[in-house]
């Protein structure tokens, strides 16, 4: 009877201890690592128009009357232009940026410079060079959506320098003296962006 009447309670707190304290349930856990890359924002200064000087020329010019001008500011002269033989290269300074990361630099492939009359001439075949190793030479710049060249950012100032040909094959109005820039009504400068890879 003793038995039986404490075998129920063992099993009454058997039971309840069940119910009391469930089984443990598995659980995972983990770890998410997070991660920020900063670069020191691009920014461009110190920029210098390419100046093809004074060029005479003895008729209205044509398609095969140019003045080339390299990246290191050489000039030839060809068909009905005379020119001087240097002039000044177009250029432009990295004034920020982090050095040692790679940068992209796109350029536009032609320009106008326009008169204040309205006539125009083109600039065309625009080539892009460092100007610390390549000047002279450089590639031939490939408009807003390709890259021209890819270039390693220097602790010191970087400079890009530009040359073109002045193209006598690609002018509008009624062609006169005067002085023809990318900044006259009519004209168009080289756009010139340098990003990040």
């Amino acid at each position: 009877m003793f038995i039986k009447k404490h075998s129920k309670k063992l099993m009454m707190l058997a039971a309840t201890g069940i119910v009391a304290f469930p089984l443990a349930v598995n659980a995972a856990s983990t770890t998410i690592d997070a991660t920020a890359r900063f670069l020191q924002t691009i920014t461009l200064n110190n920029e210098t128009a390419m100046d093809f000087g004074t060029i005479e020329y003895s008729a209205a010019p044509g398609g095969a009357d140019t003045v080339t001008m390299t990246t290191a500011g050489a000039l030839t002269a060809a068909g009905v232009f005379t020119s001087a033989a240097t002039g000044t290269p177009g250029s432009v300074d990295v004034a920020t940026g982090s050095s040692g990361e790679t940068v992209d630099v796109y350029c536009s492939t032609s320009a106008t410079l326009a008169e204040t009359g309205g006539a125009t001439i083109d600039v065309t075949g625009i080539r892009v060079a460092d100007a610390a190793t390549a000047a002279g030479g450089g590639v031939a710049c490939a408009g807003g959506a390709v890259v021209a060249m890819s270039y390693v950012l220097g602790s010191a100032t970087d400079t890009f320098v530009f040359g073109g040909v002045l193209d006598g094959g690609v002018t509008t109005g009624t062609w006169t003296d005067g002085t023809y820039a990318a900044t006259t009504a009519g004209g168009t400068p080289i756009s010139v962006d340098v990003v990040y890879q």
